[in-house]
């Protein structure tokens, strides 16, 4: 959480912001892993955008939650013939 808050601060963050340009948050939805509630493999990247963003007073679109929310009210997951 730490490294990848300090990279999306100094490569997107400050740059974007130099530029005059308001930099904007979208979280990386979860894989397929989250159906049905068991997983949300990235969710960690998108708990560090999200806190980062309160820090930076960046707005932030989350995806992740909004997407694992779906996949996890999807029971039993879809298999490759449906």
């Amino acid at each position: 959480g730490t490294d990848f808050k300090t990279h999306l601060r100094e490569l997107y963050v400050l740059p974007a912001r130099a530029a005059g340009v308001v930099p904007v948050f979208v979280t990386p939805p979860p894989r397929n892993s989250a159906y049905c509630g068991k997983g949300n493999s990235l969710g960690g990247y998108a708990q560090a955008m999200r806190e980062l963003g309160e820090a930076e007073a960046v707005p932030v679109l989350d995806l992740n939650a909004k997407v694992f929310a779906n996949l996890s009210a999807i029971c039993p997951a879809p298999t490759p013939e449906d």
